[in-house]
Order: structure tokens, then sequence, then C-alpha cells
């Protein structure tokens, strides 16, 4: 925190990565003057890459073991099909067990509601947040250098790689996993994350291309 606070100037001109543990409330409180860059995710595929990610624990970019909550959801739920299933289901067994699972994995509980809250937080911050979609970030950069929120020698960075580092992402999209569920049992899925969703939609409204 002491590097942050006497180092704003040059923390608002050049893009710089966040913790995981770094909320919105946080940023606005130790970077009043910089803007905060965020890019989207569907909240579902969120939620499956951040299963995954947990189920090896980090694994090859980082090395993190389970807690032992989360080692608890991982034997409940072994494969990301198991969670998946359970997800898509309204009984009261499969609610409590995923509820727990979602609680329990870390890179699942950090989920747009742990980072801004709500859909108002991120309505009253808005001028504050500069979102792009992630399959946008190639773009981003250029964009921008453009509009002069990051300094030109900032060019050679690629956004996309501070933001989601080649080396952690699967070699398998999040999406295919949905591919032998039905339309009913996605809904099905989405309906558990409507806060999540409340929040991202909010956050497409200010999204730099539309």
């Amino acid at each position: 925190m002491d590097y942050i606070s006497s180092n704003q100037e040059l923390l608002a001109k050049v893009p710089t990565p966040l913790f995981h543990t770094w909320t919105l409330k946080l940023a606005l409180q130790y970077l009043p003057s910089s803007k905060i860059i965020c890019f989207l995710r569907d909240p579902l595929e969120r939620t499956i890459s951040g299963y995954q990610s947990r189920s090896r624990m980090g694994l090859p970019k980082y090395r993190v073991p389970w807690r032992p909550a989360e080692a608890s959801a991982f034997a409940l739920f072994p494969t990301i099909i198991d969670f998946l299933s359970a997800l898509s289901k309204s009984d009261e067994r499969s609610l409590a067990a995923v509820t727990f699972a979602m609680q329990s994995i870390m890179a699942v509980r950090w989920n747009y509601e742990y980072y801004f809250e709500s859909a108002k937080n991120v309505k009253k911050a808005s001028n504050s947040l500069i979102v792009y979609r992630l399959e946008d970030a190639h773009i981003a950069i250029n964009n921008l250098i453009e509009k002069n929120i990051i300094c030109p020698g900032s060019s050679s960075l690629d956004l996309k790689e501070i933001a989601y580092p080649r080396s952690h992402a699967s070699s398998v999209k999040s999406s295919s996993y949905l591919e032998r569920f039905s339309h009913l049992e996605i809904n099905e899925m989405k309906s558990k994350l409507d806060k999540e969703y409340e929040i991202y939609n909010e956050l497409l409204n200010i999204c730099c291309i539309p």
C-alpha cells in the first residue's frame, strides 16, 4: 500500500495489474485518480473457468494447494460436469451442495459480486471504470492510448496477457462444457447466478466496445 500511495501519478498512466483480492471499493480508496480497466467474461463461463483453475490448483502458472473447504467441494464435485449437473438442478440437496462449493472454491468465490458488490456500485463508479470484453483486449491498448488514458510508452504491453496470461489459460474453452446440457438446464444454471448477471449487464452498459 505504501508503494501505491507514493506512486499515484505513475499508476494513473501505466497499466498495473491488481491482485485478486482487490475490490472496486479498495481500488477507489487507494487509487482515486486512476482508471480501473476491467475485462468481462460471461458469468457462467467465468464460474467454469474458476472451477477448472482451482481443480488443478492453479497449475501450470501457479501452485496453490486446496484449502480444507476447497478439498471438500472437489470431493463433492470431482469434475466440472458433476458441478454443472448439480447447478442445473433445482432440488434443495443440489442447491445446498452447489452453494457450499461456490462459497468454498477460491476462484469461484472471487466473482463479480465479490469485486463490485452490486450493479448499483458499478453505476455509481462508472466514471472510474473502463470496461472491455476479454475477447476485445487485443485492441484495447490502442484504444486507451488514443483516448490519452494511458501513456504511449505502454504500447508494447499486451493487456490481455496482463489480464489473462496465456500460460494460465486452459486449452479447452469454458463454453464447450455446456454443449451437453439443454437450454433449459443452462437457464437453470444462470438463474443461480442472477446477481452475477445483474452486475455483468451493468458493466456491459458502460463497455467501450458495444
